[in-house]
C-alpha cells in the first residue's frame, strides 16, 4: 500500500465529532491535507479520543 502524501501545516484546526467509518475517514484525509485534527466521540462526558498535530 503506497502512503498518501502528506502537505504541509496549513494552520487550520478540524474538529470532527464522530468516530465511525465516516469520521475517521475525514480525520485521515485532513491529516494529510496538513490540518490539525481533534476528533470527538460521544460518552457520559466528553473526551478528547485523539489530536494529530502535523
Amino acid at each position: 500500500m503506497v502512503s498518501p502524501t502528506q502537505h504541509p501545516p496549513l494552520g487550520i484546526k478540524v474538529l470532527i465529532v464522530s468516530t465511525g467509518f465516516g469520521g475517521i475517514t475525514a480525520a485521515i484525509k485532513c491529516h494529510n491535507k496538513g490540518h490539525q485534527v481533534i476528533l470527538l466521540k460521544v460518552f457520559t462526558e466528553l473526551k478528547i479520543l485523539a489530536l494529530w498535530d502535523v
